[in-house]
């Protein structure tokens, strides 16, 4: 399972 998107995605939404 692609963890790693969702990983980098969850980073981004928690730097906005």
């Amino acid at each position: 399972k692609p963890s790693g998107q969702s990983k980098k995605a969850s980073l981004a939404a928690s730097m906005r």
